[in-house]
């Protein structure tokens, strides 16, 4: 919850408003990579994005709001390298 809610503190100077509904489910799958289960050969991030998508691509979320889920998972640590 808290890290959901600090994803909203920070969406609210983003350009494009987030989802905040996939947000959640973000912050909510993202330490998948941290369990046995799941903890492959990529850095936890990678690994838990991979689950994620797994997990909504089996309930029939579209792979559009997947590939989001994915990128927040995933990308998250990555610094941003565009000029403000």
């Amino acid at each position: 919850m808290r890290s959901w809610l600090f994803g909203i503190v920070l969406a609210e100077s983003a350009a494009i408003a987030p989802d905040v509904e996939l947000l959640a489910v973000a912050a909510i799958l993202h330490d998948l990579g941290l369990t046995e289960r799941y903890n492959g050969e990529n850095r936890f991030e990678v690994d838990g994005a991979n689950a994620a998508r797994e997990f909504l691509k089996e309930r029939g979320i579209s792979a559009q709001q997947t590939q989001l889920v994915w990128d927040a998972i995933a990308l998250h640590t990555t610094p941003n390298t565009r000029s403000p």
